[in-house]
């Protein structure tokens, strides 16, 4: 007898076939790799039991100097304001320039219902089927917001005012935002974003519907627009192919993202303030939130189906999962492609929707810190990592598109729960999964049938040559509660061959689980129900030479 070690570095790789990926994680769901071993991404239960009608498409959250803690949450029709118990409606009725009410309920947002169809003019490509090739601009309504101190700013690229939200309560109801204006300038409408940079100036983006236009205005303030040698107000036109997307603020300055090109904003000084930088040409984001990270460093998925991050420098990124994302992908759409930072696992997640989709309801992340990928099924239409709140929320989305509940992601498994609560019903589909609560615990005692957590390899050699083995007994490094893991191997004895599944086998706590199988070669899958709490690591087996194949 022999024991085999079976050594498979983290990380996903899904460029090739499931052959060619050997000895090497191929697929998986719902886990990711942490110091070598694999264990569930954390649970997730909701902030409160409010749901939202439209996507979410906006978070933002920030303390006052009076240590309240706010978080607003922007849907394509509306906006509203956590206060740490309630949400609270702060959707705009009114605005003064020009003055007259604002629908906001009745705003266009794309129809994503039936996405593909009926987009061309009569009688281009062939009745009844998904246009090929999409001529117009389908771009989804985002919210961008952000803080001046404490006073919360935001626009919706659909309606483009600059708002602001007066910070006050009548009545114990939050009031409504109102509009931010400057009878000299026109800088604060028809915009797409805004962001402050880190001097304190706030900059609108595509102000007046100027697609290459950004404005900032006067150091520390929010309704003094109009450029003069009295103040450090001003406005910069980028030469440009694209139109200006998104901005985001970084140590090296704020980056402004255009569909085709970046930019720098440098801070000179007065007389001139800002000037501009152009950094990198054809690597434009694939939408508003489709750009994630800290200060340090920012990622982003690129509309031309490939990832770049910013360190200082524009770099591309390679990617062990390209191939899988960018085959099966809604790239023909804005908006809907979401990036979040999990600074708690130091990860970029990237929610998209799959070719045809309607709604998010794929994930691809990078940990940056190990260089590794992982991919999966999650449907979540926004991710807001929380400095004010210290958590991880996600918006959650229905397939029919309309809004879910606010979450908070990566919650911990409770070491003091043995098994779910009694009243919990297991999901049997990554749908109702993501629209439910999970609450990771430890010991289930039987399989739901239903597994959605699991890592499968490519081809794993468990034999050099052309000797098949015989393997009695799966030796594993694992933390599992009670026969909360399952392992199963699908093995075949010549590269054409069949494959031939053995398994399930419940790992067991003392690491010897008995099995019966042979094989040269095979795949391995480790798997587990929807909330249980587990880690696996090395893992090695019983085996001897059972002859010739």
């Amino acid at each position: 007898m022999a024991l085999v070690p079976i050594q498979i570095p983290p990380g996903i790789v899904k460029n090739g076939t499931q052959y060619q990926v050997r000895n090497r994680w191929f697929d998986c769901n719902l886990i990711r790799f942490s110091e070598g071993r694999i264990k569930p991404i954390g649970g997730w239960s909701r902030l409160i039991d409010t749901q939202f009608t439209n996507p979410v498409r906006g978070m933002h959250s920030w303390r006052t100097e009076a240590g309240n803690q706010y978080m607003v949450v922007g849907t394509s029709k509306s906006v509203h304001l956590y206060d740490g118990e309630t949400f609270h409606d702060i959707t705009p009725t009114t605005k003064t320039n020009p003055p007259g009410s604002v629908n906001f309920a009745g705003l266009s947002d794309f129809d994503t219902t039936g996405l593909g169809y009926g987009i061309d003019d009569y009688g281009e490509d062939y009745y009844g089927t998904p246009r090929t090739n999409i001529n117009s601009d389908l771009e989804g309504a985002v919210w961008h917001f952000d803080n001046l101190g404490d006073t919360l700013m935001g626009v919706l690229s659909s309606e483009g005012t600059l708002w602001k939200w007066p910070g006050t309560f009548t009545g114990g109801n939050a009031d409504i935002m109102v509009q931010l204006t400057d009878t000299g300038s026109n800088h604060q409408v028809d915009c797409t974003g805004v962001i402050v940079t880190p001097e304190r100036h706030v900059l609108t983006l595509s102000p007046g519907g100027k697609p290459r236009k950004i404005a900032f205005s006067s150091q520390g303030t929010n309704n003094n627009w109009t450029a003069a040698s009295t103040n450090t107000a001003g406005d910069i036109e980028l030469q440009t192919r694209g139109k200006i997307v998104t901005a985001r603020r970084t140590r090296y300055g704020i980056v402004i993202f255009t569909t085709s090109d970046i930019y720098r904003l440098n801070y000179l000084g007065p007389p001139y303030v800002y000037g501009i930088e152009r950094i990198a040409e054809s690597a434009g984001p694939a939408g508003a939130h489709a750009i994630a990270g800290s200060a340090e460093l920012v990622a982003w998925m690129s509309a031309q189906g490939r990832f770049f991050y910013y360190d200082g420098y524009v770099r591309p990124l390679p990617c062990d999962v390209a191939d899988h994302v960018f085959t099966n992908i809604n790239l023909e759409v804005s908006g809907i492609i979401n990036a979040g930072h999990n600074s708690k696992h130091s990860e970029i997640w990237w929610f998209y929707p799959q070719a045809g989709g309607n709604t998010n309801s794929k994930y691809v992340a990078w940990n940056y810190r190990d260089q590794t990928w992982i991919i999966g099924e999650l449907a979540r239409s926004f991710w807001h990592d929380s400095a004010a709140f210290g958590e991880q929320f996600a918006a959650g989305v229905y397939s029919n598109g309309s809004g879910g509940y606010i979450y908070r992601m990566e919650q911990d498994a409770d070491s003091t729960r043995p098994s779910r609560d009694p009243g919990t019903t297991a999901p049997t589909t990554n749908t109702q999964l993501s629209e439910n609560v999970r609450v990771l615990s430890f010991g289930q005692s039987s399989s739901d049938g239903y597994n959605p957590c699991y890592a499968e390899t490519g081809m794993v050699e468990i034999s050099n040559g052309n000797q098949n083995m015989h393997v009695k007994q799966i030796l594993t490094d694992t933390d599992s509660g009670t026969n909360g893991l399952r392992f199963s191997m699908r093995t075949k004895a010549t590269p054409d061959g069949d494959l031939k599944t053995h398994g399930p086998f419940e790992l067991k706590n003392d690491g010897y689980t008995d099995s019966r199988f042979t094989g040269r070669e095979g795949i391995m899958r480790i798997e587990s129900g929807f909330d249980q709490e587990w880690r696996f690591g090395e893992v090695r087996f019983d085996a001897s030479v059972s002859g010739r194949r």
